[in-house]
């Protein structure tokens, strides 16, 4: 599957820090490259081009049953520079996902996309995509308790909260043909990481991890990623 033709491949996150500078001391020189590559040009979510894919032909039921929840989310999605319509005729090859809305839990009148990139079996993005790599662990309270002791007391702790983690994580435009969705008989395609993507949950935690290693030298952090 070919990178579709697009107006332009700037991207478009409020993580566009100065990633350079500000990571010149970290000590893991691969994660620093890691960081600002991904933060300027697009994070690759790992998907194996020999992987065999099959478009959705419907989207979830839950979609046509809160028809106006999702196309307030389209548009907004539109607004915001996330879903982006190809620019090529004929329509370029897009592989199409099948997606629906759930409630956002602890949250009234708030709902998550979700694309189903698992679906069909053996032959959908998430299959593509080795598991092994996106494995993912996070700070033990032990760690956390163990590094407030440490500072004595007198020591701050914090949780930082980030909303819609997910979707201020760019995604290289060579991924965005893998992203596709349509609502209403129209074709877009997702230029942030999806809910669904099985790469998501790791790749939504670099750059949180690399700000909290800027931001808060010498302490231990935790976020949640909302």
């Amino acid at each position: 599957m070919r990178p579709l033709e697009q107006k332009g491949r700037g991207i478009s996150t409020p993580l566009q820090i100065k990633w350079k500078q500000a990571l010149a001391h970290h000590p893991d020189p691969a994660f620093r490259h890691y960081i600002i590559e991904g933060s300027s040009e697009g994070f690759r979510i790992g998907f194996d081009r020999r992987q065999p894919l099959q478009s959705a032909r419907k989207n979830m039921p839950s979609a046509a049953q809160h028809h106006t929840v999702v196309s307030e989310y389209v548009a907004n999605e539109k607004a915001l520079g996330h879903f982006q319509r190809p620019i090529a005729k004929p329509q370029p090859n897009i592989h199409i996902s099948r997606f629906g809305v759930i409630p956002k839990g602890h949250t009234p009148g708030k709902w998550l996309l979700i694309t189903d990139l698992s679906v069909p079996p053996e032959r959908s993005v998430n299959d593509g995509i080795d598991p092994t790599l996106c494995s993912l662990s996070y700070v033990s309270v032990d760690t956390v308790a163990a590094a407030a002791a440490a500072f004595g007391p007198g020591a701050l702790m914090a949780k930082v909260d980030i909303e819609s983690a997910y979707r201020l994580i760019p995604v290289h435009p060579d991924d965005h043909c893998l992203l596709g969705v349509v609502w209403e008989d129209q074709v877009y395609y997702d230029t942030k990481l999806p809910f669904g993507l099985r790469s998501a949950p790791k790749y939504s935690t670099q750059s949180p991890t690399a700000w909290s290693g800027v931001s808060v030298s010498g302490a231990c952090s935790a976020f949640s990623t909302n």
